[in-house]
């Protein structure tokens, strides 16, 4: 991990349906663990979903992308930052209720309607929403569209979430 840092990674990411490793694993807090000293964010998948043609399917836990698996990581790191992927996906609701208090968690906006970006801006506030599309898998128009009218033509927010926001985090001067 510390080679990576020198090569430039500004971030570690996690996708537990994917690795086939729960975020409250001990491998994944071992990760964290060592992770931590270098600053810098760990994003993660979040929502339960399936990724793997029917044939191998029994490859995967969808599962794993519970939010309740992340409450644990999130908690025993209270000075990592962690970015919930997808702000949960289907399973929004439970980032809000469940990550919103946590003060090191952000959440992005891909795979987000406007509606939903302004209740993540509302729980989690202006700086701690990111801008993201999951392209190519997702519409990066579609997903810029819909943070504009989230934003209801607030040209900070906008830029909050858009840019600002996630200079801060990885400190990157603007």
């Amino acid at each position: 991990l510390a080679r990576d840092v020198r090569r430039g990674a500004l971030g570690l990411k996690f996708h537990p349906i994917l690795q086939g490793i729960s975020l409250n694993s001990v491998r994944t807090f071992e990760a964290v663990d060592a992770w931590a000293p270098h600053g810098l964010p760990v994003l993660f998948h979040c929502g339960t979903c399936t990724y793997h043609h029917r044939a191998d399917r029994d490859r995967e836990v969808p599962f794993y992308g519970t939010i309740s698996h992340v409450v644990e990581l999130v908690r025993e790191f209270p000075h990592v930052n962690f970015i919930a992927g997808h702000a949960g996906l289907d399973d929004v609701r439970d980032v809000i209720e469940r990550l919103a208090a946590f003060p090191n968690v952000w959440v992005d906006t891909s795979f987000q309607g406007p509606r939903v970006i302004r209740e993540l801006v509302d729980a989690f506030g202006p700086d701690k929403v990111l801008f993201a599309s999951d392209w190519p898998w997702g519409s990066a128009a579609a997903a810029k569209r819909a943070v504009k009218i989230a934003c209801r033509g607030d040209r900070d927010m906008e830029q909050r979430i858009f840019c600002t926001n996630a200079a801060s985090l990885l400190d990157i001067p603007l």
